[in-house]
């Protein structure tokens, strides 16, 4: 039951996933234009990120997030609250 409802959600938030992006993108490249304060590289970036989430960077990033947070709680004596044991 649980898969049906995640793949209605899914068709359901494609278009506003979509309208997002291209909101970012545009807007990104707007604050990159001469004279316009803002960071636009990182909001193009992100509006690529919402367009599509399942790319190879963004699981490369997500695995980077992942291994400096583990290094940082190894560093600090602390558990990730994320992991199994």
């Amino acid at each position: 039951m649980r898969h049906h409802v995640r793949a209605a959600l899914r068709k359901l938030l494609w278009p506003v996933r979509l309208v997002a992006g291209i909101i970012l993108i545009l807007l990104g490249f707007v604050m990159a234009l001469p004279g316009v304060p803002g960071p636009g590289v990182a909001v193009m970036i992100a509006g690529v990120f919402v367009l599509a989430p399942n790319s190879r960077l963004a699981h490369w990033l997500r695995a980077k997030g992942h291994q400096a947070r583990q290094w940082w709680n190894a560093r600090r004596g602390e558990k990730d609250s994320r992991t199994k044991e």
